[in-house]
């Protein structure tokens, strides 16, 4: 009886001038809870900036499209985690196979001057552990203190074909700054004082495939 004495609001056609008033009006003749009339007010807060034709409609209508609506963005946003989940773990596994399929170490540096230019040259050992020969890979050199705290990273490429199980010493340079306390930094420290960590972007194998 109280719902036909309340007129069944939620019949009503949508009105901007009245929601306030017919949406308290369907929670209080009980047909629609609070959690109805959020699902309205969220699906309509949606609608309205995109120029959604709403009139015409009755909140019966809205309520349902509402419904919809929350459930199909519930689904794209599980959708999404379970997306995503699958990449990180995807980019997880690429970074361990990368990982382990080429090792790089800095087993020594030392300074140079050559015309008016300094450099730093490292003495890089690389490992091919694939079982596939490479053709060119690249990554980056980082350096840190014994604190843990970043000095530099170097871009590294390496373009010489290296077979598998093949480990070749290497000779990479860059430029040296006097005046950059960084490069000092890594220039006067010693190598067993330098956590130096070699971070894998990509391999081309001797196939042209890639990882």
């Amino acid at each position: 009886m109280g719902v036909i004495g309340c007129g069944s609001p939620i019949k009503r056609k949508f009105n901007k001038s009245s929601l306030r008033e017919d949406l308290n009006d369907i929670l209080a003749c009980g047909q629609g809870d609070t959690s109805d009339i959020n699902l309205m007010i969220s699906y309509l807060e949606a609608c309205l900036p995109t120029n959604e034709i709403l009139d015409g409609k009755t909140y019966s209508q809205l309520l349902k499209e509402a419904t919809y609506f929350h459930t199909q963005k519930q689904r794209l946003a599980a959708e999404t985690v379970i997306r995503e989940e699958k990449e990180r773990q995807r980019e997880a596994l690429k970074i361990n196979e990368l990982n382990h399929s080429i090792e790089v170490k800095v087993v020594d540096k030392a300074y140079k001057a050559e015309s008016w230019r300094e450099y730093m040259v490292f003495k890089m050992a690389l490992t091919n552990y694939n079982n596939k020969p490479i053709r060119a890979f690249k990554g980056k050199i980082v350096f840190r203190d014994p604190t843990d705290s970043l000095i530099r990273s170097y871009d590294f490429l390496y373009d010489t074909p290296l077979p598998t199980g093949k480990k070749t010493l290497f000779s990479f340079r860059t430029h040296f700054n006097s005046f950059c306390n960084k490069d000092q930094e890594i220039h006067t420290q010693s190598l067993k004082d330098l956590r130096i960590r070699w971070v894998p972007e990509k391999i081309i194998f001797e196939d042209y495939s890639t990882l």
